[in-house]
């Protein structure tokens, strides 16, 4: 069971690591006007409620930093 909960953490931090990538990738597309301001700005919220999501499930584990964007 122990090694179930590690995978599902690792699982969540690959997940948030991929989000971070993907909001950086939008932020981008929005500089260079590729993207216009109400979609960038909706799907800025759907990604960043991911990301809190997976914080919020790593919280208080040994994964919690891992694939933050602070790395």
């Amino acid at each position: 069971e122990q090694r179930e909960k590690e995978l599902e953490h690792y699982e969540n931090v690959k997940k948030r690591h991929l989000k971070n990538q993907e909001l950086a990738q939008l932020i981008k597309s929005r500089e260079n006007n590729e993207i216009d301001t109400k979609n960038y700005l909706i799907k800025k919220k759907e990604i960043n409620d991911l990301i809190f999501s997976y914080s919020y499930f790593l919280k208080g584990t040994q994964f919690e930093n891992w694939g933050s964007s602070t790395e």
